[in-house]
């Protein structure tokens, strides 16, 4: 992802306009009825598709939920996200899960100012979906399956279209835009900016260097050292959350 410098302005306007856009987005129940129960009691789900996978999101949904979770959470809190994104960045297969999904009461940890993706995930038309889908299931074929079709017990009164998706898309990568990421970035390319929340956090965290470092035990590092560098890096951010607060 490339590196750039945004004005705060634009920053806080392009929040605004986040929050406009997710306003837009017909509202949907059935979820929280079905996810606290065990998967196949009753039907129910038990939060599978926050536990197995996670989202993508743009650098503008990445800052607005980190303001957020800077304004809101305590800093042990936030220790544990940053190291919930080590693991997640070095498990090398598909299942990762979301590390804002709260495994033991099922719930988001940020449902209130979730990204894009999230309000999308079950009213995507089933053509759209089943087409990502079935390229997922291609990309990752010993890992099938653990990808599934969208949750059927998430019911939208609205009819949502490919060309309402296109249309929250496109003012999604406006938004993106308006803090100064150029439009061939806008992708989920290798330097795109449409990425997992762990890699955006690792990615906004870490120094440049630090971070490709961190890429290069992903690939061919030890157990040990991938445990070693995780208590090494949360341990500093612990130390640094505790000088802040120490601070008259």
């Amino acid at each position: 992802m490339p590196n750039f410098v945004y004005k705060q302005e634009k920053l806080l306007q392009a929040f605004k306009n986040l929050k406009d856009l997710y306003s837009k987005i017909p509202e949907t129940e059935g979820c929280l009825e079905h996810i606290n129960l065990l998967p196949g009691s009753n039907g129910n789900c038990g939060g599978f598709c926050c536990s197995i996978q996670y989202c993508q999101l743009l650098y503008c949904e990445f800052l607005h939920i980190w303001d957020e979770i800077l304004k809101k959470w305590e800093s042990d809190e936030v220790v544990e996200l940053i190291e919930a994104a080590l693991r997640n960045y070095f498990n090398n297969t598909p299942i990762k899960g979301c590390i804002l999904f709260n495994k033991e009461d099922k719930k988001c940890k940020i449902y209130d100012f979730r990204p894009l993706s999230c309000y999308c995930y079950g009213i995507t038309p089933d053509g759209e979906f089943n087409n990502r889908l079935k390229m997922l299931k291609e990309k990752h074929s010993e890992w099938s399956a653990f990808f599934r079709e969208q949750c059927k017990y998430l019911k939208c009164n609205n009819v949502v279209t490919k060309e309402m998706l296109d249309e929250w898309w496109c003012e999604l990568s406006n938004i993106e835009k308006s803090i100064g990421i150029e439009e061939k970035y806008i992708n989920d390319d290798m330097e795109g900016t449409y990425r997992a929340f762990h890699d955006h956090l690792l990615l906004y965290l870490l120094p440049i260097q630090q971070f490709e470092n961190l890429s290069h035990v992903k690939e061919h590092g030890t157990i040990e050292e991938k445990e070693q560098i995780i208590f090494a890096i949360t341990n500093i951010f612990k130390k640094t959350f505790e000088k802040i607060k120490n601070v008259p």
